[in-house]
């Protein structure tokens, strides 16, 4: 829209993206390895050792580690800690960007899945192989369906339209995002049926997450980690 801008990018990149946590995630992490954070151990990194990696603590004496496998780290951290602002963010794959990467978490290995959106992103994808800086190959239609980018969007996009109907329809500020809802749900009639279960789910983490319930289930992160 704007020429001055416009100019000045170069290249526009994003990430797939699930949800963004709070940082107090990280003491509930902690307290599910049994140790204080951040009083007795610092925190190093969400994808520390191999793929696909583990929340990692240090304890700051005796230097010993503390790793919490990335899934069952993502089920406190991703129910609990999510900022409601994502809860309601349909983008599942930086939509204007010109190229989105992400984890391929299906390939079993550290690979990257990359979605070019436009020819710009696919010229500067094209000049890193001539320099050898990467490698790269096209994945199959199945590799597609079962990826990251088509999972989330399941995940994501169709959850969090559920929740702003929901949030309007009780007078709740939204936000907008110009989708057509209702075309939407014809379009894909095996989503509506969901729709139920999505804002259910969001009305109850909402419920567990303030006040006075937040603070009496933080005191167990086993119970936080199987109901997530």
């Amino acid at each position: 829209r704007f020429k001055k801008l416009r100019d000045c990018v170069v290249l526009s990149m994003g990430f797939f993206c699930g949800g963004v946590q709070e940082i107090d995630a990280l003491e509930a992490l902690a307290a599910s390895l049994g140790v204080k954070y951040p009083e007795d151990v610092e925190f190093i990194g969400l994808r520390e050792g191999n793929f696909p990696g583990n929340a990692r603590f240090r304890h700051r004496v005796t230097g010993e580690i503390y790793d919490k496998p990335l899934y069952p780290a993502l089920d406190i951290a991703v129910p609990f800690y999510t900022l409601n602002r994502c809860h309601l963010c349909p983008d599942n794959s930086a939509w204007l960007a010109d190229l989105v990467l992400g984890d391929h978490h299906d390939s079993k290995d550290n690979d990257t899945a990359v979605t070019i959106r436009t020819q710009r992103g696919r010229n500067i994808l094209e000049a890193a192989r001539r320099m050898g800086r990467i490698t790269f190959s096209e994945m199959t239609d199945r590799e597609v369906r079962i990826s990251t980018s088509t999972q989330i969007l399941v995940s994501k996009v169709y959850p969090s339209v559920s929740r702003i109907d929901f949030l309007e329809k009780n007078g709740r500020p939204i936000p907008i995002f110009g989708f057509d809802h209702p075309e939407m749900f014809r379009r894909n009639p095996q989503f509506k049926r969901l729709r139920f279960l999505w804002v259910f789910k969001y009305r109850i983490l909402s419920y567990l997450s303030t006040g006075w319930r937040f603070k009496s289930i933080k005191r167990f992160p086993w119970l936080m980690e199987h109901f997530g």
